[in-house]
């Protein structure tokens, strides 16, 4: 069961991830719209920027190792609603201390009224915004999954789980 559940755990997270660059496809998918040079100023200077914060340090050095370590330690809990919902175990919505459950919830909620107020800019930015998000989640995705093979059969984990109890 521990093998199911952390595979499900981690397609899950990897599964809400490209859910959500796929939604952002027809903000940044159309073809052959001239957006000007200063779209293209902008999204020359957002999308580097986006790359390092967002991929590097948010994704793979931050969201990526915490799930992959969550997983792994997924595989010891004896807990079938953590098994059932590991998805939002890994990603620490449940099964963790109280103040990453805080951090989670205010990243959530910080990310939902990004989008809201995205959706309200015009385009050219709201292509520009898209685009650089989308191509930052997909290095959140290639994270996951890289991390998960690289660390699959190796003792310990990458960073603290943080799981109050294992």
């Amino acid at each position: 069961m521990g093998l199911i559940s952390r595979l499900w755990g981690l397609a899950g997270v990897v599964a809400l991830l490209v859910s959500a660059v796929w939604r952002l496809m027809p903000g940044w998918n159309e073809a052959g719209v001239d957006h000007g040079p200063q779209a293209y100023i902008a999204l020359g200077l957002l999308l580097p920027t986006m790359l390092y914060i967002e991929g590097y340090r948010g994704f793979y050095r931050g969201f990526a190792p915490r799930v992959v370590s969550r997983s792994k330690a997924l595989a010891d809990q004896k807990s079938w609603p953590y098994q059932l919902l590991a998805p939002l175990f890994c990603m620490g919505f449940i099964g963790s201390y109280q103040r990453r459950k805080v951090v989670v919830w205010i990243i959530t909620v910080a990310i939902v009224g990004l989008v809201v107020w995205v959706k309200g800019l015009p385009q050219p930015w709201r292509w520009v915004i898209d685009l650089s998000v989308a191509v930052a989640l997909l290095a959140g995705v290639l994270s996951v999954v890289w991390l998960a093979y690289r660390d699959w059969s190796r003792e310990g984990y990458l960073c603290d789980p943080e799981i109050p109890s294992i």
